[in-house]
């Protein structure tokens, strides 16, 4: 420990300068994101002023670029690969050489964030009890994230070019694997199931590097760790992810069943013929029963196989759906069939089997917002505030840490801008350097009919949450169907 802590310091005098960048950089970006900026620019902005408001978003971006840096000029004056360093030459304990670059991380790197995060968060409204949990585990993440990796990569490598080239490739493998279709709400999962497989991945690395300098084995273990973390999570099958979704919900969900709804016939066999050539696109649309017609429901995905007579079968894949709607609104799924698939079926029926994923909500809380800047706690989203001119009225609420559990919207307002995406996650934090997020609305005054004269706004505006519930697998069973009904 005290070989480790000898070299700590030497590490802090040699990278004093940027140290020093930082700690300023940081302390700045922590005192303006905690500003409590107007709803509404009255006037245009100084310059100094919109250099402000700038600065929480590039610092989201560049803070963490600059801390990777910083952890890699620390490993590298030490670097593990090769036989021709002078370090080797003296009396290091390789685990003294780990703990020295382990507190360097802890102490200029972690702890300025979490000091950073917590003052913004207290200075925007937010009990430092009720954020601390969230805090600590934001801490975490960017450990497991942002500076394990980055040890990894320092550890295999001895010059700043092979680093910036390794986070190029990764940069891009990253972008492309991102741009394929997300999860929404579940894509929690698969990002948790990701970060796993690289820290282990990171884990190993450290433990090769710092006990025997295998840099080959390391260097083919980390390459490996990468393609499983960021390949291997985007092949997890939704349906898994939805049952470990499910077994963290709140309850075990009532007992639902969907339907198929069918639309009249059409009696005209020439009609149908000619639409079994030319249409390719059928709509099903899937009635929930079992719950009240009132009750939020999402269908989060469905999938479809649809089976002939003849044997001729198809599968849809799975169908991601988007926006939440009431149980009596039915699950509408469209499909694009293949032509052969279409011609094949032309005027037979068909089997329908498949499944559709539903999250049902509940507990529905309403929050009264006064018009007066003086605020109000909404329930599972955060701090609301409002404040009114002559005509119109303007709300913001902040939620810290992470994207909301749960719905937020009101009657009142023109819209509600959601926070960030909804998400099912049980953690109290999502990755993030600026920890606040924001949703807004606003309200206008109408004119009374025939005159110019507007009513008076309202005094308050009232705001409703409903929080998820339970994640609930329901079977389709159809039978006797054919395509040409379903336009």
């Amino acid at each position: 420990m005290r070989q480790a802590v000898h070299i700590f310091f030497k590490d802090s005098r040699q990278f004093r300068v940027p140290i020093l960048l930082l700690l300023p950089w940081t302390v700045a970006f922590a005192v303006i994101a905690s500003w409590a900026w107007p709803l509404h620019a009255r006037g245009p902005l100084a310059w100094a002023e919109k250099l402000a408001l700038a600065l929480p978003s590039v610092s989201t971006v560049l803070l963490p670029i600059a801390y990777v840096l910083l952890i890699v000029q620390v490993c590298h004056a030490e670097a593990l690969p090769g036989h021709q360093q002078f370090w080797l030459t003296r009396p290091y304990r390789r685990s003294s050489l780990f703990g020295a670059k382990a507190l360097f991380v802890v102490a200029y790197v972690l702890c300025p964030l979490f000091l950073a995060q917590g003052v913004i968060l207290v200075r925007q409204g937010f009990g430092l009890p009720d954020i601390l949990p969230g805090l600590l585990w934001e801490q975490v993440l960017i450990a497991a994230i942002i500076a394990v990796p980055a040890l990894a990569l320092s550890a295999v490598t001895a010059r700043l070019t092979h680093v910036i080239f390794t986070l190029l490739v990764a940069a891009v493998t990253l972008v492309a694997v991102l741009m394929l279709e997300s999860w929404g709400q579940l894509e929690w999962i698969r990002l948790t199931a990701g970060v796993v497989t690289l820290v282990a991945a990171a884990g190993v690395v450290l433990m090769l590097q710092f006990r025997g300098r295998r840099t080959v084995s390391a260097r083919s273990l980390g390459v490996a760790g990468i393609a499983v973390a960021l390949l291997g999570a985007r092949l997890l099958p939704w349906p898994v992810a939805f049952a470990l979704q499910s077994r963290l919900g709140a309850s075990d969900g009532p007992e639902m069943r969907a339907s198929l709804t069918r639309p009249g016939r059409t009696e005209n066999p020439a009609l149908e013929a000619l639409r079994a050539r030319l249409t390719r696109r059928t709509s099903f649309a899937f009635q929930l029963g079992g719950i009240a017609d009132d009750t939020l429901t999402h269908c989060d995905a469905a999938e479809i196989r649809l089976e002939a007579a003849n044997g001729t079968a198809w599968n849809s894949g799975l169908l991601l759906k988007r926006a939440p709607a009431p149980a009596a609104a039915p699950c509408s799924v469209v499909l694009s069939l293949p032509p052969d698939f279409v011609r094949a079926t032309a005027g037979q029926p068909v089997r329908l089997r498949g499944t559709v994923y539903v999250t049902v909500f509940g507990q529905k809380q309403t929050t009264t917002v006064p018009l007066d800047r003086q605020g109000a706690e909404v329930p599972g989203l955060g701090a609301c505030v409002a404040e009114r001119d002559e005509t119109s009225a303007s709300v913001e609420c902040r939620v810290a840490l992470r994207a909301p559990r749960l719905i937020a919207d009101s009657d009142d307002l023109r819209y509600m801008r959601a926070v960030g995406q909804l998400s099912y996650s049980p953690f109290p934090a999502d990755l993030r350097i600026y920890p606040v997020l924001r949703a807004y609305g606003f309200v206008e005054s109408t004119k009374e009919p025939g005159t110019n004269v507007r009513r008076a706004l309202p005094s308050a505006v009232h705001i409703s949450t409903i929080a998820p519930l339970a994640h609930v697998r329901l079977p389709l069973n159809e039978d006797d169907i054919r395509l040409q009904d379903f336009p």
